[in-house]
């Protein structure tokens, strides 16, 4: 994970970190365990895909497995990628291929 210490960190960026956190904590990354963080944090989206799904794209976070993108889903146009955690709606979680 990133080295910020969490007393820097927003509330927002701390729930994100949380999130991170969480999701490393299981040996297998899958469906599974999205559907355990959905009830967690019902009022985020959570979508499972694999890093080359996202091409070049820098993650918020990064972890030995995978990668944390935040998403920012807008009612007047389309769902978009986002560094502010403050705005992050929903969650990507990219699995590393190695």
């Amino acid at each position: 994970m990133s080295t910020m210490s969490a007393a820097s960190l927003s509330v927002a960026a701390q729930r994100i970190a949380t999130i991170g956190e969480q999701i490393a904590s299981h040996p297998v990354i899958n469906e599974q365990v999205l559907i355990a963080m959905r009830s967690e944090f019902p009022s985020l989206k959570f979508t499972l895909c694999f890093e080359d799904d996202l091409g070049e794209r820098e993650p918020y976070l990064s972890y030995a497995s995978f990668d944390l993108h935040l998403m920012q889903l807008r009612q007047d146009s389309c769902a978009g990628l986002t560094f502010s955690p403050e705005d992050c709606s929903g969650i990507v979680v990219a699995l590393h291929l190695d």
